[in-house]
């Protein structure tokens, strides 16, 4: 039983990056752009059997693109091979996330709605033997102590008149970066290939002001929260990418989340992508090559799925973001 699911999960023989797995799964996303169906689930077919790990939110995007063309068999498919990644099924009931995903919910009254009861258990069963459970919980301890500590203490009064907590802030960071660097250097970067994904078993993370009610990628946090994370961890978390262990959007948003430190008249830096603004000092096909590099979607191509698959459908913040 395990060997037929490992088959039909695509466990075969790997591309020779996973920067090229992203490239293909944003070719899907354009061929659907441009109104060639055909070719874009083609492209996801070919890119999600031959990788072992795959992104659920590649899944649930293709899930979502499927189910915006009637196509309900194969967005029930899509939708099977995240769950044994994470894609939690009974998401799409959960009233936090009924403007996300309420298009989607149509999926449960479907006549294909039956193969998800009949498999979720036992691909969710590969995916929970797959979670390091130690390290996500020493993950989510020190994250809520990151994020105790400065919704208490990180206010502009407190880091300038109070005396020596700005020391109290460096050596806490220290800490956390020295964690983070026993990680990296043990398993590579716990993303959700290791440590899963946040809402995946209804685990509660509503731990902190986040405006999506769980978090896809724990590690992300700790890095947003150092300034010089990408400094220090640029090369590294690069490389990842190339191995499949996190998503070019969150290395992206690591990257970008440093940059908007930086002076605006530093026109050097260049963004790869963030939902906050953009800088003005590219042109579009510029910030397209650039982007392309690593497979990540700029913003306009978000806009751009966003308004192809209409109102109910979620581009911008899917649940594994």
């Amino acid at each position: 039983m395990l060997f037929t699911l490992l088959s039909l999960f695509g466990y075969g023989q790997n591309l020779n990056s996973y920067i090229e797995y992203h490239k293909k799964c944003r070719m899907a996303e354009k061929y659907f752009l441009k109104d060639s169906v055909l070719q874009c689930f083609s492209t996801y077919n070919d890119v999600f059997s031959h990788n072992e790990l795959l992104f659920p939110r590649d899944c649930f995007m293709a899930a979502q693109i499927a189910h915006s063309v009637d196509n309900d068999s194969l967005a029930i498919e899509y939708l099977l091979k995240g769950i044994s990644f994470g894609l939690n099924p009974d998401f799409f009931s959960i009233d936090t996330f009924e403007t996300n995903a309420s298009k989607l919910k149509d999926l449960k009254n479907c006549r294909f709605w039956t193969k998800v009861i009949y498999k979720k258990d036992s691909l969710m069963k590969i995916y929970r033997n797959k979670v390091d459970w130690k390290l996500k919980k020493e993950l989510m301890s020190l994250i809520r102590t990151d994020q105790n500590w400065r919704r208490k203490n990180n206010k502009w009064f407190n880091r300038n008149f109070r005396p020596g907590l700005e020391k109290k802030f460096n050596i806490f960071n220290q800490k956390c970066m020295l964690y983070l660097d026993s990680v990296f250097n043990s398993v590579g970067y716990p993303g959700n290939w290791l440590i899963g994904t946040g809402d995946s078993l209804a685990y509660q993370t509503k731990y902190a002001s986040f405006n999506n009610a769980n978090l896809g990628d724990l590690v992300s946090v700790l890095l947003y929260h150092n300034d010089s994370a990408f400094i220090n961890y640029g090369d590294f978390l690069l490389k990842e990418i190339d191995n499949g262990h996190i998503h070019p959007r969150v290395y992206a948003l690591i990257r970008d989340f440093r940059d908007r430190h930086l002076d605006k008249k530093d026109k050097e830096e260049i963004m790869y992508y963030n939902i906050w603004w953009e800088r003005g000092n590219l042109s579009v096909d510029e910030i397209e090559n650039h982007c392309n590099e690593i497979g990540c979607p700029t913003k306009q191509h978000l806009r751009d799925l966003s308004n192809k698959l209409g109102k109910g459908y979620d581009v911008f913040w899917s649940p594994f973001r």
